[in-house]
């Protein structure tokens, strides 16, 4: 199970701990510092409505939970491992507090956990659209969104001469020289 839906199986059951077992438990996941130190989690576990501000407002999911009498919200910035630990604290915070899941939930991040712990990529999942290396699909990804803007209505022979010589009679993306076709500068979809 994925970080952020294991969270949202436990809000219901953190929420009735903090309302039935320990008020000061509310509190306490409001503070940020708190949170780093017990769930690996950079924002207030949840924070009142009435208090999040509109530039932090995308960092929070929009349900909504009443606890101590309190309209909040819970933070949506999770990370899965390997880049996070977010997932085992969670787990340990569950235990040590007593808060139980359901046996399936716990069964499946254990699984999880063991697997990140061990290096076993088999059950992780791939990283972004093009499963590479993040920096290189989001410059492909701004190339690919600047030259499919260009469209075809603007972007004629004449210019598509100019950025072949431009470029040596070479790829821009590749620098192989030959047959250059124009599906290098305008998708083969926008022409």
């Amino acid at each position: 199970m994925k970080i952020g839906a294991l969270v949202r199986t436990a809000i219901p059951s953190i929420a009735a701990h903090c309302n039935k077992i320990d008020q000061y438990e509310f509190n306490r996941l409001c503070d940020r510092n708190y949170s780093k130190e017990t769930l690996d989690v950079n924002f207030p576990f949840w924070k009142p409505v009435s208090m999040i501000s509109k530039n932090e407002h995308i960092r929070y999911w929009n349900q909504h939970y009443v606890v101590s009498g309190i309209l909040v919200r819970v933070t949506s910035q999770w990370f899965n491992p390997p880049t996070s630990k977010s997932q085992p604290h969670l787990i340990r915070y569950l235990k040590r507090k007593g808060i139980q899941l359901s046996q399936a939930v716990q069964t499946d991040s254990a699984s999880e956990i063991a697997n990140a712990q061990t290096g076993d990529k088999s059950t992780r999942t791939a990283r972004g659209r093009f499963k590479g290396n993040a920096i290189g699909n989001a410059q492909n990804l701004l190339v690919r969104n600047i030259l499919s803007n260009i469209g075809a209505e603007s972007f004629g022979s004449d210019h598509w001469q100019q950025v072949i010589n431009a470029f040596g009679r070479c790829c821009a993306y590749c620098g192989q020289g030959g047959d250059l076709v124009m599906d290098h500068v305008v998708p083969i979809n926008k022409q």
